[in-house]
Parts: C-alpha cells; structure tokens; sequence
C-alpha cells in the first residue's frame, strides 16, 4: 500500500542516493549543459552575433540545481567548461593554452555561481518550492529566477 510519503512530486523528486547515481545525475547535467549550450551558440551565431539573446543553459542548471540539489553543480562547471571551451572565439585565442584554460574556467566558475545563487534566492526569499498558484508566488519566482539570477 502506497502513502502519501512514498508519492514523487515532480518538484521534489526522490534524490539519487549512492555515488553511482550522483555521478550519472552530474555526468547529465553537464551534457544538458552542454547541449543546451551548442543550441544557443548556434542561435548567436544564426543572427550574426557573438552573444546570444536567449540562454538556455542557465535555465537548465537553474532547474536541475532546484530539483536534483546542490551537489549538481560539478556537472554545470564540466558543462560550462566544455561549451566554453569548445567556443571558436575561446579557442583561437593565440596567448597560450594556460591563459585559455583560466579564462575558460573563470567564466564556467562564473556560470555555476549564478545557478547557485538562484538557487538560494528562490529558496530564501521565494520559498520555493511552492505551489505557484497565487500572484505573490508567482512575482517572487520569475523575479529571482528570471530576472535576478
């Protein structure tokens, strides 16, 4: 007989347990990542720019972080480091290997961070996770989530 303690939410999902499975869990968010990262590099490059106007990535690791927990930020520094990494403009920087790699890293740290700090924004002052049926819920989500992260 099942109780309401043994049903999955789908905010709330049952954690991976064992380093097996938080390995599986990092090793998919860092290919979510990354291929979120390819689809918005070919929307920048689709309009001529180097930046993209959208980025799906951030929106990823925003929810993989809500979801799975904090422990997949390993997995959204490898993504990051990877899509960075693989950038042409990143790649055909002439100054030496060791100088790329510290950028590259520099802007990944840079891309884990964020989502962290989401993260704790929309747990702290948003209460999530949350129903998100009234307006107040609603305005305090899209506006840490959205907007300030």
């Amino acid at each position: 007989m099942t109780t309401s303690s043994d049903l999955q939410s789908p905010l709330n999902p049952k954690k991976p347990n064992g380093y097996f499975s938080s390995f599986l869990t990092i090793i998919a968010m860092a290919a979510a990542y990354l291929i979120a990262g390819k689809l918005g590099h070919a929307l920048a490059f689709m309009l001529g720019h180097y930046a993209s106007p959208i980025w799906p990535p951030a929106g990823i690791a925003l929810a993989g972080v809500l979801i799975y927990g904090k422990r997949v930020w390993p997995g959204i520094l490898l993504g990051a480091f990877l899509i960075n990494g693989l950038n042409p403009l990143v790649a055909s920087f002439k100054s030496g290997e060791f100088n790329t790699l510290l950028i590259t890293l520099a802007i990944s740290s840079g891309a884990t961070l964020q989502t962290l700090g989401g993260a704790y924004l929309l747990e702290r002052y948003a209460n999530f996770p949350n129903a998100l049926m009234r307006k107040k819920e609603i305005f305090w989500f899209v506006l840490y989530a959205g907007v300030l992260s």
